[in-house]
């Protein structure tokens, strides 16, 4: 049998796409039907408007043209081609080139494929393995009809535009480091208004972007869903609005599916309703909120339109616990002023059940055992995204009392003492002895513990409990970066300023917050040497050093200090601004 001759397979692909291309009125182009290009057989020029208009040019893009026969059966949508690495390298020195290829079968059948060679492509092709012959496989695909391969070739375009000005190393996922935010883009052209539907099983460039919209990152997928938003309301049959935005979804088969929150999911067709619980406290509340009212009710309303559903009711039945537990949570939240909506994604059943046990001993008097502690304490518990404060009063059975560090009166039926001995300091306010871990906690109430000493004048030696409690604010505002706290620091500080033991002591933690702010003033800078030249102590010494950036004497005298003095300096806060360490010392 006489094999088809190869050129005229060519002349007739070159034919085939120059009658696609011909019903395209905004596009001219140009073929080089010989076959005598390097690896390409010539360009297809984009206008906006009237193609004998010069003003109306757009853009050209290079274009190579292959045609084949085959003694297959059928043609499919897909055709696995090799191309040469040389060409594969040719196209990506300028920047791409689309590919397009028709296939004949014997009774005269055809289609045409193709397949947008850019450089991120290329990139990908370039690290695969050529066969003997020095080519690589790409895969090609069937192009439909005359607007899809205007819509190919206007978005192998705007690709190209954008990925030309890239780095190739931007190509290279294992070299670079994405942090931060990250927003997923791409672009698509479509022929008056934009139908989300027609990108289905196209594959698209996604642009990842960095907050400031500089790509960082390029992938490329295949669009096997379609979402599209909505404004439009959720609503009971009572007429209340639980959503105001539905997104509708369009997957590849055809299937219909409207989601709205982050929690539901409506099959269109078969009316058929899911609830996933998902987000954060208050999302899920309102999540089973609507899911109990479209049950008593059979239904809800899409706009204007009744959906009705016939759920079991043990459907009801099944959440009504958790939605008990996320009520008390949320209340308890309330309460006690922890404004932070909790995320519960991060939750399991466990956590949420440690939760309600201390919700119970601070709110409702039940009595808890608390094994890892064998004396009255008082601190913060955290349980994954909230922390709470706590006190503990141990009983006779070894279980604990346990109150809240804030609007409990019942604290103040106790006397505490710091510290033993002759030296020992008494306090009936508890706010004089507190700790890092209180002021960490989500609950902290900073007007409550300001009008505590508002109210009544400081007890014997409390000057002295007041700085320890501004040292262990500082702790707490190094970890989290509350400003607030180290607004009630300077309270504490300024109430103490007048005690002749402690103004010294007291400027210095109260500038070494400044500090952390800003830059301190000449007059202050002044004022701590000052300090520092009239005390003898090393304390004084090296703490107005490291404040007054004087950092490589602060560092020698913190070294002249003994072991257990190097100790107990290296756990004060200001120990932080020293630095020490991090600098090759």
């Amino acid at each position: 049998m006489e094999r088809i001759s190869s050129k005229k397979t060519e002349k007739k692909a070159l034919n085939k796409i120059e009658n696609l291309l011909d019903q395209l009125d905004y596009i001219d182009y140009k073929f080089n039907s010989d076959d005598t290009g390097i690896s390409w057989d010539g360009y297809i020029d984009l206008y906006r408007g009237n193609i004998d208009q010069k003003e109306n040019f757009d853009t050209r893009i290079d274009v190579q043209v292959k045609g084949k026969s085959t003694n297959a059966k059928k043609l499919q949508s897909k055709w696995k081609f090799d191309i040469d690495k040389n060409d594969l390298e040719n196209y990506n020195k300028i920047d791409g080139t689309l590919f397009l290829a028709v296939r004949f079968l014997k009774n005269g059948e055809f289609k045409i494929y193709y397949n947008s060679l850019l450089p991120k492509n290329i990139y990908d092709l370039l690290k695969e393995q050529p066969n003997s012959k020095n080519e690589i496989r790409v895969t090609l695909k069937e192009i439909t009809d005359t607007f899809h391969l205007e819509r190919i070739c206007r978005n192998f375009a705007i690709d190209k535009d954008t990925q030309k000005k890239l780095a190739k190393e931007i190509f290279n996922k294992d070299a670079i480091s994405i942090e931060g935010k990250k927003l997923s883009t791409f672009s698509t052209w479509s022929r008056g208004k934009f139908n989300p539907l027609t990108i289905l099983g196209e594959e698209k460039f996604i642009y990842l972007r960095d907050e400031n919209q500089n790509i960082i990152d390029v992938e490329y997928a295949e669009i096997t869903k379609v979402v599209h938003g909505i404004d439009i309301s959720i609503k009971s049959k009572s007429g209340k609005v639980f959503y105001d935005t539905i997104k509708c979804s369009v997957d590849i088969d055809g299937t219909e599916i409207i989601t709205f929150g982050k929690a539901f999911s409506l099959a269109r067709q078969q009316k058929k309703i899911s609830i996933s619980l998902s987000g954060t406290l208050n999302e899920r509340i309102k999540q089973l909120e609507f899911w109990d009212d479209l049950i008593d009710n059979n239904g809800f309303f899409i706009g204007e339109g009744l959906v009705t559903i016939k759920p079991q009711k043990e459907e009801k039945v099944r959440y009504s616990k958790l939605y008990e537990a996320y009520l008390k949570i949320y209340g308890f939240c309330e309460k006690h002023n922890i404004n932070k909506d909790i995320n519960i994604d991060e939750w399991d059943i466990e956590d949420i059940n440690r939760l309600l046990i201390w919700i119970d001993a601070i709110d409702n008097n039940q009595k808890i055992k608390i094994k890892e502690w064998d004396i009255s304490t008082f601190g913060s518990i955290q349980i994954k995204d909230i922390r709470f404060s706590i006190f503990a009063d141990k009983l006779k059975d070894d279980s604990f009392e346990v109150y809240s560090l804030w609007n409990d009166s019942r604290k103040n039926h106790f006397q505490f003492r710091y510290d033993e001995g002759e030296n020992g300091i008494c306090t009936k306010n508890f706010f004089s002895i507190l700790n890092k871990d209180a002021y960490l906690a989500d609950d902290i109430d900073i007007e409550e513990m300001k009008m505590s000493y508002n109210e009544k004048d400081l007890e014997k030696g409390e000057e002295i409990l007041l700085n320890l409690q501004a040292l262990e604010i500082l702790k707490a505002y190094d970890y989290i970066h509350k400003t607030s706290l180290l607004d009630y620091a300077k309270f504490l500080l300024k109430k103490i300023l007048e005690f002749d033991n402690m103004h010294d002591i007291a400027r210095i933690n109260y500038l070494q917050i400044e500090k952390r702010l800003r830059k301190l003033e000449q007059s202050e800078i002044e004022e701590l040497i000052k300090i520092r030249d009239k005390n003898e102590e090393s304390f004084f010494k090296i703490s107005c050093n490291i404040l007054i950036d004087n950092l490589e004497e602060a560092k020698l005298q913190f070294k002249s200090l003994k072991d257990q003095e190097r100790k107990t300096f290296s756990e004060f806060p200001i120990y932080k601004l020293l630095n020490y360490g991090k600098e090759g010392d």
